[in-house]
């Protein structure tokens, strides 16, 4: 239950900021809300489910009341390999949709508002923002889901702590940068809360695991690092030179984007065979991806 309500305040966190202390004009929490909705769509769509499947697994692989050098190396294998494969991949999911949401913010926001709120509000920029904080949440997920299922009962108790801290540093940096930077700062909050949390999570997991702990395994390729990179550069320019002057302009963005995006993958594919061959990636396929009855 404390974890619950700590969790809600640090979710909602900027909600109660914008109501009990008014720090945005109705105007700019309106266009805040309407991008803080549709960027959370990754999370709900995404990131929600897999973080309690992965709470489900983890549950099943470790015993929380031992600490990690009492399981047996079979179970630290196993939870070990899932646990990077994992993180490695919400790594890359999370590149890929900042480097196409950042690029294509404007665009996604002209089709679906139209030119008018995209030229008389900072929605893009928020968008953008948003495309940060996505892959910053895409990194916490799962690594938060398994300190959940890994933490012992005073564990769990330092960790609530923890949470009430960091909702306390996000309503006081909520309020401090909504007053520098407007309704950015809320966003700007959101994520140096959720990377307290990330690196809370991380030196729980770095303890737990000891020696077995490679930091290397959880970092995608250098390869995919540099294919994500000039992906990114090719959508920047894309956008510089097509978009959005006129509507041939935008589906042009667009076209050379959805080109782009099928070149990343597959490269991502080549790269990162692996990745797509460990026999976590089938669980995974299959949880979002369920079969047929009649198969």
């Amino acid at each position: 239950m404390k974890q619950t309500v700590t969790k809600q305040l640090l979710t909602e966190g900027e909600k109660f900021v914008m109501t009990f202390f008014n720090p945005l004009s109705f105007a700019d929490q309106g266009v805040y809300d309407v991008i803080n909705n549709l960027a959370s769509l990754a999370a709900r769509l995404i990131f929600a489910p897999l973080e309690e499947s992965s709470f489900i697994m983890f549950s099943s692989l470790v015993d929380r009341k031992k600490e990690g050098k009492e399981h047996s190396p079979q179970q630290i294998k196993k939870s070990w390999s899932l646990l990077s494969f994992l993180i490695k991949s919400m790594a890359i999911v999370g590149l890929v949709i900042f480097t196409f949401g950042y690029n294509l913010s404007h665009a996604a926001l002209l089709i679906y508002a139209g030119r008018t709120f995209t030229e008389t509000t900072i929605a893009p920029i928020l968008l953008r923002w948003q495309a940060l904080y996505i892959l910053i949440i895409s990194l916490n997920g799962v690594s938060e889901a398994f300190t959940t299922a890994a933490m012992n009962q005073d564990q769990l108790d330092y960790f609530n702590r923890v949470l009430a801290l960091l909702s306390l540093v996000l309503m006081g940096s909520s309020l401090v940068l909504t007053k520098m930077m407007g309704s950015i700062g809320l966003i700007v909050a959101n994520s140096i809360n959720m990377s307290g949390r990330i690196v809370h999570s991380s030196l729980f997991i770095k303890r737990f695991y000891g020696s077995s702990f490679i930091i290397r395994s959880l970092i995608p390729g250098a390869q995919s690092l540099l294919i994500i990179i000039s992906t990114f550069f090719l959508l920047r320019a894309s956008e510089v030179i097509f978009c959005c002057l006129t509507w041939s302009s935008l589906i042009t963005h667009v076209v050379i984007s959805g080109i782009l995006f099928l070149i990343l993958v597959l490269a991502l594919y080549f790269c990162e065979k692996e990745l797509f061959k460990n026999e976590h990636f089938s669980h995974l396929y299959a949880r979002f991806i369920p079969r047929k009855k009649n198969e």
